[in-house]
């Protein structure tokens, strides 16, 4: 592994001076988490859904559920906002094409905003389905 991209994710001296306080296996769960957060949510709403209708005290897992994949899912999109930060301002578009270290702090950063906050919207949308959809009927 390059030296660059060690002082990148490892936490010594990031791009541009500032200090990097992430592993580069958090990275990567910061920027793709969101996605297995979302599709437990959804297989675990669908699983639940038909035994709370046969034993309705045991709803509220599926509201536990929608809080903890939000939960887990924010804390991903602030380490990618830290991230983005982190890899400081480009003062052209072409300079994250540049392969620099600031640039792909720069892209990973966003890239996990996007991902996170689709996922966050995924999963609040269906969790909203147990509170407006009466779905024993």
């Amino acid at each position: 592994m390059n030296t660059e991209a060690k002082t990148t994710s490892s936490g010594s001296d990031g791009p541009r001076g500032s200090t990097l306080r992430h592993h580069e296996g958090l990275v990567w769960i910061a920027v793709l988490g969101g996605i297995p957060a979302w599709l437990f949510h959804l297989v675990f709403e669908a699983a639940m859904v038909e035994y709370t209708c046969t034993h309705p005290g045991w709803k509220w897992t599926l509201h536990a559920a929608t809080v903890v994949t939000v939960v887990a899912t924010l804390a991903g999109v602030v380490v990618c906002a830290d991230l983005l930060r982190a890899g400081g301002r480009a003062s052209r578009w072409s300079e994250d094409d540049d392969g620099s270290a600031a640039g792909r702090t720069r892209f990973l950063g966003a890239l996990g905003l996007i991902v996170g906050t689709t996922n966050v919207a995924l999963i609040l949308l269906e969790g909203s389905y147990v509170i407006f959809v009466n779905r024993c009927g």
